[in-house]
């Protein structure tokens, strides 16, 4: 346990080092899991990193209802047909771009090296729907230390939320489907893995029933996931304010000498936090024993809880929002610290072709982002164009642009993939899950490989964000600077116009 604790600050210590050079905490988490590794320098040995890994189920659920809670169905409502048009031609880019390049780089990958070619392509459709993600939690971030506000954010946090609720779905299809292929990888080798007569893929559904059946189970498991979630972000709008709950702290006359103002406030909060873990870790592993995918029942637990339409829904948004705030700090030092020191990066630096194809997934990427932010912009446009066009001839008053304005500016239109890079806590938590699916197969390997492509995004997205902020003139300084600006033109202006004193007689 001191071991733990002790690899634990010099991971936040870490953490705080990489904020001061603009990065995320996240990366210095995982890079201290990953040096002082059972895989490195062995502070943490297996032992102490499996006592680590065992809280993945607690930090991924908080992770599912924090990404949740991000979508905002008001301002989705709003402007749907941009958020909509560019996550769409996102989601399908980033899929095919990273599907088609693993097809060719991915043969050459040690651990799929001497398989066929579906097995890549099993590989390849899981690593291209990995592609989709984008961290929320990292985008708030830069907005945050930026002071970044204004209609280009909210595009960006828009799209950033729908893809992610999105990629939830569609890798827990993935990966059901891939369960269901049942594809044999024990003819696999990579340097310092088990024997490969001992990996033999675990066998996911001891009956697998008639075909028909077989190929519904995937369907019925995501349904599942959806239903439950829609329960459990209910229960949790009552859990974060029930007076059962908070009774004793709410009820009793407390000494002001004993129990002030203020740690009354705090006490309140630890419990609504505490329960939000509790009950979202709970359901997290009720869904893992009963064949419902666990990670999207808990996003749409957290969109459930965020966005309930009643008299108190404003309140449990803000109540959630509070205990996700406080728990994810803690949740994001342990979970990274522990993917870092668990995950076999060992593996990727131990193949020269798996550390290519990390890096050709990665500009892969950035193509597709590229070409897919462009396409949805001139998608946009030319809809609009054709509106209005429609609407000179009909003689009709046009309606409002359906393209946000910074399309139309040259300086933030061909920035706008920039703000769609990083991948972080979702894309690391389906890893895991997958990696746990498939722990006795290639679960490791794959995790090794899509691990190296996150923490590439990870350190690239950042700075290129702070960089389309910039672009699209949206960052505090730049509202500062502009609004001193206004100002003093307005009193140059007024000095001008005013009329001179006349003298008293």
């Amino acid at each position: 346990l001191a071991r733990v604790a002790a690899v634990l600050l010099v991971a936040s210590l870490a953490g705080r080092a990489f904020q001061r050079l603009r990065l995320p905490r996240i990366s210095g988490y995982l890079l201290t899991g990953a040096v002082l590794g059972p895989r490195a320098l062995a502070v943490l040995r297996e032992t102490h990193a499996a006592r680590l890994a065992a809280t993945d189920t607690m930090c991924l659920a908080v992770i599912g209802i924090a990404a949740g809670a991000e979508l905002q169905m008001a301002d989705l409502r709003r402007h749907p047909r941009p958020t909509l048009v560019m996550t769409a031609c996102v989601s399908l880019f980033s899929f095919a771009f990273v599907f088609l390049a693993f097809l060719v780089v991915g043969p050459r990958v040690a651990f799929l090296a001497p398989l066929e070619s579906k097995h890549v392509a099993l590989v390849g459709s899981l690593l291209g729907t990995l592609a989709i993600a984008r961290s929320p939690a990292s985008a708030i971030a830069v907005l945050r230390e930026m002071d970044a506000k204004g209609p280009f954010c909210q595009h960006v946090i828009s799209v950033t939320v729908a893809k992610d609720f999105l990629v939830v779905a569609l890798f827990a299809l993935n990966v059901e489907f891939a369960a269901l292929a049942n594809l044999d990888f024990s003819t696999s080798s990579f340097p310092g893995s088990e024997d490969p007569e001992t990996r033999v893929i675990t066998q996911t559904r001891d009956d697998q029933g008639d075909t028909l059946n077989a190929l519904f189970a995937p369907v019925l498991s995501v349904a599942a996931a959806v239903l439950f979630g829609v329960a459990l972000g209910a229960a949790l709008g009552r859990f974060t304010k029930p007076r059962f709950l908070f009774f004793a702290v709410e009820d009793f006359d407390f000494d002001e000498k004993i129990l002030t103002k203020k740690k009354h406030t705090i006490l309140k909060r630890s419990l609504r936090a505490a329960t939000v873990a509790l009950a979202s870790s709970g359901a997290f592993a009720l869904a893992s024993k009963t064949n419902v995918e666990p990670l999207l029942l808990c996003v749409v637990a957290g969109a459930t809880c965020a966005n309930r339409r009643h008299a108190g829904g404003a309140g449990e948004r803000e109540t959630l929002f509070a205990a996700t705030s406080a728990l994810m700090p803690v949740v994001n030092l342990v979970f990274f610290t522990a993917a870092g020191s668990s995950v076999r990066f060992d593996r990727v630096f131990a193949d020269t072709n798996t550390v290519v194809a990390a890096i050709a997934l990665f500009l892969a990427r950035l193509f597709a982002l590229f070409h897919a932010t462009a396409f949805a912009r001139d998608a946009l446009v030319k809809r609009d164009d054709e509106t209005q066009n429609q609407n000179r001839l009909a003689s009709t008053v046009s309606k409002a642009s359906s393209a946000p304005l910074f399309f139309n500016q040259a300086a933030t239109r061909d920035v706008v993939w920039m703000a769609m890079i990083t991948q972080a806590g979702v894309a690391m938590g389906l890893v895991k899950s997958c990696e746990r699916r498939f722990a006795s197969s290639w679960g490791g390997d794959f995790a090794a490989l899509a691990a190296a492509t996150i923490v590439l995004n990870l350190l690239a997205g950042p700075p290129a964000f702070r960089h389309a902020i910039v672009a699209a003139g949206e960052s505090g300084a730049q509202r500062n600077a502009s609004g001193a600006t206004t100002g003093e033109m307005v009193r140059t202006v007024d000095d001008e116009t005013s009329s001179p004193a006349v003298p008293s007689p």
